[in-house]
């Protein structure tokens, strides 16, 4: 995938400040809707967005490390019989990375990229071992993809907002590091049953 723009400079910095800047108006109780409110959100923002900014911008910086040794493993990995696995991975990597991903990914969620990234470094060097097995666990995913895709457009674009509909996208990258890289392992107990329940659910 390209490059996102915001990965460098004022972008990057403004889309941590933004990310920090959730965080902050999540824990003071939300968006202010009247002067007491707005003046408690404000003073929480005065007293440590400069200091939570910072955090991220840290964690990001882990993050875009990672992602850095993922693409340079892309580039390395050239062999034809590789291909649909190197192709999933970048789509995988893309749905990630991206120009806003700080902000949007939030800061409850920025460690868990980490992993991500570790993961698919991890499956680059497994894979061309035993590619059939790739190509089985890589089915796996892309059947549960299918489902919560079909899911999703039938509910309609605000769905992504709603929690228990993004819980699952989350599911499915766990799912991923459980399958391509039980070394590093996922965070959640998660599988294919698991995730078409959740998404039953929904």
């Amino acid at each position: 995938p390209a490059r996102p723009r915001s990965r460098t400079g004022g972008e990057l910095v403004d889309d941590c400040t933004a990310c920090a800047a959730d965080e902050i108006i999540a824990a003071a109780g939300g968006p202010a809707w009247d002067a007491e409110a707005f003046e408690r959100l404000t003073e929480a923002a005065r007293s440590s967005l400069r200091a939570r900014t910072a955090d991220v911008v840290s964690l990001v910086a882990r993050v875009l490390g990672e992602a850095h040794t993922a693409e340079a493993g892309f580039d390395r990995a050239r062999s034809v019989p590789m291909a649909p696995a190197v192709a999933d991975m970048r789509e995988q990597f893309a749905g990630l990375i991206h120009d806003g991903f700080v902000a949007e990914t939030g800061t409850r969620r920025l460690g868990d990229l980490v992993r991500y990234l570790r993961a698919m470094a991890h499956r680059l060097d497994k894979a061309p071992a035993d590619l059939r097995r790739d190509a089985d666990r890589m089915d796996i995913v892309h059947r549960v993809q299918r489902e919560y895709a079909d899911v999703m457009v039938g509910l309609g674009p605000q769905a992504r907002y709603r929690p228990d509909a993004a819980a699952i996208r989350w599911m499915i990258e766990e799912l991923r590091v459980s399958l391509f890289a039980q070394a590093i392992g996922a965070a959640i107990p998660v599988s294919e049953r698991r995730i078409l329940a959740a998404i039953d659910r929904l």
